[in-house]
């Protein structure tokens, strides 16, 4: 008797033979109870060359809750996704499209890669757009121990100092103390710099507009995402998190309204 697992098995399989004609290579990564350091690492990757084709979602998908004003951050994908988990992280490691900006002839830190948020039976596989890595860091509710004129001169320092970074340690994402490195973890963010429109950016004539985007993260093993927590790209770029967990889906993950508060070199 067929059921959704039979016909799950069937479709995702159709999806996996079409993919090896129109998709191009992903590694797949997932976090391992023992793993340390970055997301994205040798440790933590579980597939290769895994051939998916992927290509925006319509905001009159049926099937799924989504914003029309963001085809390009959810994706229906072509391909097999029976030995995967929702919350597996795709990074192509296509040598021609995943080289960073095919124009010109040098790397950049985006890269094409893609989050698995939701696998139902009758329908194609749903992925959410990742496209970078960034480190997150949460405020201290204490503040430095440090020494000197004014011991406690960094508790309300607008930069790190006093914030704590969220590393990888033994498969959890957690706190560290203050003044370390975070962890590289994998986001999406949108190009769009004005989200929210005049209902979370409302300008004044002495105030100019501040630049908000929409930022998804994965589901983090011991970690999520709140309000007031920092996102640092690597290019110097800071953001603040506006929302504490804004979910434009019904999907694996959270999208979070997110302020720029330091512009670095390209983000």
């Amino acid at each position: 008797m067929a059921n959704y697992v039979s016909i799950q098995k069937i479709l995702q399989q159709a999806y996996g033979t079409l993919a090896q004609i129109t998709g191009i290579p992903f590694s797949v990564y997932r976090v391992q109870p023992f793993a340390s350091g970055n997301y994205i690492q040798p440790q933590n990757q579980i597939g290769t060359n895994v051939v998916m084709d992927r290509r925006p979602m319509t905001s009159s998908n049926p099937g799924f809750e989504g914003d029309k004003q963001m085809q390009s951050f959810w994706y229906e994908v072509i391909g097999n996704c029976l030995d995967y988990q929702v919350g597996d992280i795709f990074v192509s490691n296509d040598k021609v499209f995943n080289t960073g900006d095919v124009t010109v002839p040098y790397r950049t830190t985006e890269f094409l890669g893609m989050c698995l948020a939701e696998n139902m039976p009758t329908m194609q596989p749903i992925f959410a757009k990742i496209n970078t890595q960034a480190q997150f860091y949460t405020p201290n509710i204490l503040p430095t121990n440090n020494t000197g004129l004014y011991p406690q001169q960094e508790y309300y320092d607008s930069t790190l100092p006093n914030m704590l970074p969220i590393i990888l340690q033994n498969g959890q994402f957690t706190p560290l103390n203050a003044g370390q490195d975070a962890a590289l973890i994998p986001i999406g963010i949108t190009s769009r710099r004005s989200y929210g429109g005049d209902i979370y950016n409302v300008p004044t004539m002495n105030m100019p507009p501040v630049e908000k985007r929409l930022v998804y993260c994965p589901q983090l093993p011991g970690y999520q995402l709140k309000a007031s927590d920092a996102i640092v790209f690597a290019d110097g770029s800071r953001y603040r998190v506006d929302s504490n967990f804004h979910l434009s889906a019904g999907a694996s993950g959270g999208m979070y309204v997110c302020s720029k508060y330091v512009t670095g070199s390209g983000q």
